[in-house]
């Protein structure tokens, strides 16, 4: 019989992965759960920490700017876009115009979704930075959840590997970055990947 660990790729995208997320609780830097009723489903999405119970959703985080490109309704110059943000369109915001000083009245909004921040390794809903990461080779190894995690651990364990018969692009696993297939750096991450899946049995962190 042989001793060799097969993987057979199952055949998941990305795609099949993004209905949760683990990140860092920005209030108390703990473990927070991102939720959505399904992938890609960012209207739907919540966030909860598990420590200090902070929470918000997508729909909390929507501002409303006046519309860029306006002109004053009175001498016809362009009008500046101010720094507002509102939660919800206000019917009675009036902004200044520069050269004549009369006060328009605002009658078009963009809408817009206020993240947390944009640099490093972050979800890409809030822009809360993913809770497990670590540093491989001078690159962010990450993963967003158990089920993410144990695709690559049995990935990276196996010595024989199967791909998906499938139709469609290639699989999570067919595109890992180079650095994580990378033979030099395997014992490490699998190392990594088990201390995390550890963490996360424990504390019940799917």
């Amino acid at each position: 019989m042989s001793s060799h660990k097969r993987y057979r790729a199952p055949a998941l995208r990305w795609y099949d992965y993004v209905d949760h997320f683990w990140v860092k609780c920005p209030e108390c830097d703990q473990a927070a759960s991102i939720e959505l009723p399904f992938a890609f489903n960012t209207q739907k999405a919540i966030v909860k920490c598990r420590s200090c119970f902070w929470h918000t959703d997508y729909a909390t985080r929507l501002r409303y700017e006046p519309a860029a490109g306006g002109r004053c309704s009175v001498c016809c110059a362009k009008l500046a876009k101010p720094s507002v943000a509102l939660p919800k369109p206000n019917k009675n915001t009036f902004l200044p115009c520069k050269s004549c000083k009369a006060a328009n009245l605002v009658l078009r909004w963009e809408k817009t979704f206020k993240k947390y921040g944009n640099k490093g390794a972050r979800d890409p809903i809030f822009g809360l930075p993913l809770y497990f990461t670590a540093e491989i080779s001078d690159q962010t190894f990450w993963i967003i959840n158990l089920k993410h995690l144990e695709t690559l651990l049995s990935y990276l364990e196996a010595s024989l590997r199967q791909k998906p018969l499938v139709s469609h692009n290639m699989s999570l696993v067919e595109k890992l970055p180079k650095f994580i297939i990378d033979a030099r750096n395997r014992d490490k991450i699998i190392s990594i990947l088990r201390k995390w899946k550890e963490i996360m049995i424990e504390n019940n962190m799917q």
